[in-house]
């Protein structure tokens, strides 16, 4: 929705009055999920009328194929009203130090909580002119030469200026330009600094949200911190963002989001 940070609540009060029913929840849905208008899934007809019988739901003049606003989101088939998945989006998006499920749960008076060993974790900072802007965080199985490699390949441009410790892995880097810092007796967070408050923040954030991160989901979690770190500015913004991830989300049953990775 174009222009939509302008226009978004930047109170509860606000954000209650603008999202009171199912149909402005609805609205704003549409809006964020087809913004050049209705394209059906089916046949990518754009031609529908919407259907009385069935709420917030379209029916495809080509195909006859129906759809909702939630069809093959993140919110399909849920029971719960879009209300209460819009109140669980704001409180993730403006929430400073981030909300647990548990947390969601007692909140929003969810009946249910699925609703709501070493671990390694590379991690980096996008500064400019001393001021940090994006980070990356990623889980990785060592700290060996391909691991380091392919993390940093696979967050940052060509001929980007790296700065890092003076760790071998990240030696011979293509297409990167490198300056290694030899910390020796240094404390690391003078010289790396920006490095160093993103792992402390994630630390803090990680006990004293979750009581300790675990290595189950563990990408999910530093997905959800960096979303929350690189939209510290723009929080209320950040609302608008997630409910287009999650538009654009396929369904994700709660076995699956539970499941233990390797």
């Amino acid at each position: 929705m174009s222009g939509s940070e302008g226009r978004f609540p930047k109170s509860l009060i606000e954000f209650q009055g603008r999202f009171a029913t199912e149909s402005a929840c609805s609205e704003y849905l549409f809006a964020r999920r087809w913004p050049e208008g209705f394209v059906c899934p089916g046949c990518g007809d754009g031609r529908a009328w919407l259907l009385k019988a069935k709420a917030f739901t379209y029916e495809c003049a080509a195909c006859g194929r129906q759809t909702s606003v939630t069809a093959g989101t993140i919110m399909h088939a849920s029971k719960l009203p879009l209300t209460r998945w819009f109140w669980a989006a704001f409180l993730m998006a403006t929430h400073s130090n981030g909300i647990s499920a548990l947390q969601l749960q007692s909140q929003l008076g969810l009946g249910s909580y699925r609703t709501a060993c070493k671990m390694l974790v590379a991690g980096a900072v996008e500064v400019d002119g001393g001021t940090p802007r994006r980070a990356r965080l990623k889980v990785i199985e060592g700290f060996g030469k391909d691991e380091i490699h392919a993390f940093v390949l696979g967050i940052v441009a060509p001929n980007t200026r790296l700065v890092t410790d003076d760790w071998p892995s990240y030696n011979d880097i293509p297409d990167i330009k490198h300056k290694a810092i030899t910390i020796g007796p240094m404390a690391a967070h003078i010289v790396l600094p920006w490095a160093h408050r993103l792992f402390s923040n994630l630390k803090r954030w990680g006990l004293g949200v979750y009581h300790g991160l675990r290595r189950a989901n563990l990408q999910h979690y530093l997905d959800e911190f960096v979303f929350r770190f690189n939209r510290r500015r723009t929080r209320h913004a950040a609302f608008d963002t997630l409910l287009g991830i999650g538009a654009r989300t396929a369904p994700a049953p709660y076995h699956v989001l539970i499941r233990k990775t390797a």
